[in-house]
């Protein structure tokens, strides 16, 4: 698992062989994965299927804190 914090969109990645769960930790934001958006907050989990598209960025002045959990062999 690791710790990212985002203030700005940094543009879509995909996946790899194996799914990625978000935990959001702190903020507010939204996350679109192959084309669908959504709003996530707080205590919100996302996950994001395998050889996937996807992105997520902040939605306010605040950060968006998560906490990602991952294959380090799919990076």
């Amino acid at each position: 698992h690791s710790v990212l914090k985002r203030l700005v969109d940094s543009g879509e990645v995909k996946t790899k062989e194996a799914e990625r769960i978000y935990y959001i930790l702190e903020g507010k934001g939204e996350f679109t994965i192959d084309g669908s958006t959504t709003q996530v907050q707080r205590d919100d989990v996302i996950t994001v299927p395998p050889n996937t598209t996807y992105d997520y960025k902040p939605t306010g002045d605040e950060t968006l804190k998560v906490l990602l959990f991952m294959e380090l062999w799919d990076n």
